[in-house]
């Protein structure tokens, strides 16, 4: 391919997994087909992998691999024909955004991305790719056509050490309360409860549950749009939910509670991973990237200490929901018989609406599937190759490839791995739990109702634990502060610009 200079210089640490780099002259055709990949914790070998096969049905394409991690795709979207070379992405980006904006997103092209509605109606197996995803990730359509889905389940949620709570009798806790009881259980065993980097993140994705746990799924939906009483308005931010989260993340992490490993402020999110690998905390929230991005350190392990990702426990206070339910005992048995663990009778006088309502907030789960996405530029040379290597991926073959490569971990396409044994029987506790969380799930999110330009969190505090673990007195934050202060940063003139700018005024 005739790489353009740019190229080049964006990309000087290109690594291409078929031989071919930066300094290699190829052909710039509709049989060069170029794949820019995200080097996250799934690593970039299923992407290698998925190419070599895919040339093997399709000998007259060549597929060349660059590394995409340094830049964001947008910005090389952006560059035009000019100075992207880049057929097919499949990395992180909001390519149904870049379809949504149309022409505001670069001069000369009413949208500028290619329509892949043809691989959506593709039949595999006697079904459409459209409905082979699983629920909760199936792609949207954004003015009628399809142009984006997601490569990865990206499912988050709070893991634990399963051998250390079966060796010592911890419970896996249904509630918040029982959460917050077992970290007294676990230190006063002298252990640690909680291993994490603070700057990380991480915590954020189990905020974002209780918050949905408790606002509920409309509630959710409704902040995602900015809908207060059916009116545009920002005190759609008052949502309890939204401060629930808040409080219930504080008091578990807050820095004087005394649950947090002791460098939670200093250590990387590898460092602390590994630590977690290690044994060092028993709980800690990560992805379903962890066993990927951790195997080395798991190998070398004496230990060899099994995980697994629970249901993240429903945030106590739902209770002032629920009129049946009227505390944390009568809570967990309505869980219990949630997850088939109890009979009916052992939940009598609870109504059936506050059992739906405690089964929609038990499902709720947090992915980040929709940050590993596909999208193809509609200028791109070799569309018809890339639209062809997007069929491939919904296929059982890649979803095999897939799994091998990225150590047990799956894509958002229905595959029932309990049907093939050989596949069942070689994943991991983590991957089998991740598996089973899936089933069900609801997802917070909202991307196809948000507002353009909206951010629920903002000035940090989309990072809340770096407020609740500072050493530092000054740093710290309470959760009703967050809470607070998000709202009031919402200054009339900033709500006006926001809706202004999605055409909404």
């Amino acid at each position: 391919m005739k790489r353009k200079k740019a190229m080049c210089v964006l990309l000087a640490a290109v690594a291409a997994s078929f031989g071919v780099g930066c300094g290699t002259k190829v052909d710039d055709s509709d049989k060069t087909l170029e794949i820019a990949y995200l080097d996250a914790g799934y690593g970039y070998s299923f992407v290698t992998e998925m190419g070599k096969a895919f040339e093997k049905t399709h000998p007259d394409i060549d597929v060349v691999l660059s590394k995409s991690s340094d830049i964001t795709p947008r910005v090389l979207i952006t560059a035009g024909p000019t100075g992207n070379s880049v057929d097919l992405f499949i990395t992180g980006a909001d390519f149904n955004g870049m379809a949504k904006e149309g022409a505001n997103v670069l001069k000369g092209y009413d949208c500028v991305m290619e329509p892949i509605d043809e691989v959506m109606e593709t039949e595999i197996d006697g079904k459409k790719i459209k409905d082979r995803f699983e629920s909760g990730y199936e792609p949207t359509k954004i003015n009628g056509h399809y142009y984006s889905f997601s490569w990865a389940r990206g499912m988050t949620g709070l893991v634990y050490n399963k051998t250390i709570f079966e060796q010592k009798g911890y419970a896996v806790p249904n509630t918040t309360k029982q959460l917050a009881d077992l970290c007294e259980d676990i230190k006063g065993n002298g252990q640690i409860p909680f291993v994490f980097s603070s700057s990380t993140g991480y915590w954020s994705y189990i905020r974002n549950i209780w918050y949905m746990q408790y606002q509920g799924k409309q509630g959710m939906y409704d902040m995602f749009a900015c809908i207060d009483n059916n009116a545009y308005s920002k005190d759609v931010l008052l949502q309890k939910g939204r401060l629930v989260s808040l409080q219930t993340l504080e008091n578990l992490i807050g820095d004087a509670k005394g649950n947090n490993h002791g460098g939670v402020n200093t250590l990387s999110f590898t460092a602390a991973q590994a630590r977690f690998i290690g044994g060092e905390g028993l709980m800690t929230v990560n992805g379903d990237w962890l066993e990927n991005e951790m195997k080395a350190v798991a190998s070398e392990d004496a230990n060899r200490y099994t995980f697994e990702m629970l249901k993240t426990p429903v945030v106590s206070e739902i209770i002032e929901l629920t009129p049946t339910i009227n505390d944390d005992a009568t809570l967990d048995k309505v869980i219990k018989y949630i997850d088939g663990d109890a009979e009916k009778s052992t939940i009598e006088g609870v109504s059936d609406e506050d059992i739906a309502r405690i089964r929609e907030a038990r499902n709720c789960r947090y992915t980040l599937a929709f940050n590993h996405s596909v999208g193809i530029p509609v200028y791109a040379t070799a569309k018809e190759a890339a639209i062809e290597f997007l069929k491939f991926m919904a296929t059982d073959e890649a979803q095999q490839i897939y799994l091998r490569e990225t150590n047990g971990n799956f894509m958002p396409f229905a595959y029932d791995m309990e049907t093939h044994p050989e596949t069942w029987n070689a994943m991991s506790d983590y991957s089998k739990s991740m598996y089973s969380l899936s089933k069900d799930a609801i997802y917070f999110g909202g991307d196809e109702r948000k507002v353009s330009g909206f951010s629920e969190w903002n000035g940090g505090r989309e990072n809340p634990e770096l407020f609740f673990t500072a050493k530092n007195p000054s740093d710290r934050k309470t959760a009703q502060q967050i809470y607070q202060e998000e709202y009031d940063w919402w200054t009339a003139e900033r709500w006006n610009h926001l809706l202004q700018n999605a055409g909404i005024l």
